[in-house]
């Protein structure tokens, strides 16, 4: 494809494509504003806090609708070439389809790569940023004690509560195990808290387990050896946080406290890689709209096929996610089946495109 007749797709496809992530990034936040208004009024934020809200939610949203923005456009990029009658010049001229699905590789290309650093880097700070804010005044259900297990420098952590944005935790309890593995030490405090940097135990109090007889000491406070901060306790509390590669990584050495199973961090560790790629699967699933035929009654069937086998595509690949997370499915047989097997039909489409 020339250089021109590249550029000239490739702005149409980034038009639309943004376009498309624009609208259900809007639509998303409206119904996201809607759901989380009441409440962030009811903690006396006002309306700024209801901004601040929708600003630290933004590029969450914005990751979630990549895949879904990059399908739409696709599909109606092709549809204004066949409705053009653009897509007829360009095979006339012997130009097949797989040629221009070729020359929208770079814009795609770089839509992944603003995926990726988004969802990597941007999302778990601002889900930090938004974890903190959210905490500094909680409601009174939130000020009720939530147990919450960590796994940090060798030992198995308890904490019932954290507060003061991640400086403080409230029913500390710390198991420590010796080298055949069995519990030697038991270390429980009403409370923790973060001074000079460094963790301080109040009232602990300490009972070592020899010969399977528990000896407790006497309270008094001690400091506490971790490198547990404050942003990892807050990130810990996150029900579905985002995880980047490199903090997976991190959670799989051990280098960095983790509260959820070893299977997680493999799964987010594949799907940090992954996930990206499936704007290059949507732009294949949506190549049946190149063809569409007007006077045959072809273009509403085939943007409709496009956009289900998106649609078919965003399932199997969330519902594969979810088992890998669980550790019910290998996390590299998790992570890019769907995008294996969505990718290989719609490049299968693409080649019989072609052989019309």
């Amino acid at each position: 494809m020339t250089g021109r007749l590249a550029r000239y797709v490739g702005r149409l496809f980034l038009a639309r494509t943004v376009g498309a992530v624009l609208v259900f990034a809007a639509l998303m936040q409206v119904l996201d504003l809607l759901d989380a208004a009441t409440e962030v009024m009811e903690r006396g934020k006002g309306a700024w806090g209801i901004g601040y809200y929708a600003l630290l939610r933004l590029p969450v949203i914005l990751e979630q609708t990549f895949p879904l923005g990059v399908l739409v456009g696709g599909l109606l990029t092709f549809a204004t070439l066949a409705r053009n009658n653009e897509i007829v010049v360009l095979r006339m001229a012997g130009l097949p389809v797989f040629r221009l699905v070729l020359g929208l590789l770079p814009p795609v290309l770089a839509i992944a790569g603003l995926h990726f650093a988004i969802a990597d880097q941007v999302v778990p700070r601002f889900e930090r940023r938004l974890a903190i804010w959210w905490e500094r005044e909680p409601t009174e259900e939130q000020r009720q004690p939530k147990a919450m297990w960590v796994r940090a420098d060798g030992d198995l952590v308890a904490i019932d509560r954290i507060s003061q944005a991640g400086t403080r935790a409230e029913g500390v309890r710390i198991y420590r195990r010796g080298a055949r593995e069995q519990l030697e030490v038991r270390i429980f405090a009403p409370q923790a808290v973060l001074e000079n940097g460094r963790w301080r135990l109040l009232g602990a109090t300490e009972s070592t387990v020899v010969d399977g007889r528990i000896t407790p000491s006497e309270p008094a406070d001690r400091t506490w050896e971790t490198r547990l901060t404050p942003s990892d306790l807050i990130q810990l509390t996150l029900p579905f946080g985002h995880v980047s590669a490199g903090a997976a990584r991190s959670a799989l050495t051990g280098d960095q406290a983790t509260a959820r199973a070893p299977a997680y961090y493999e799964m987010r560790l594949q799907r940090a890689f992954a996930e990206p790629l499936s704007a290059l699967v949507m732009l294949l699933l949506a190549t049946p709209a190149a063809t569409a035929n007007r006077r045959a009654g072809q273009a509403g069937r085939r943007l409709l096929i496009g956009l289900g086998l998106g649609m078919l595509f965003l399932l199997v690949d969330g519902i594969l996610v979810a088992l890998g997370e669980a550790g019910r499915l290998p996390p590299e047989l998790a992570a890019w089946a769907a995008l294996g097997f969505f990718g290989s039909i719609g490049a299968f489409v693409l080649l019989q495109l072609d052989a019309q």
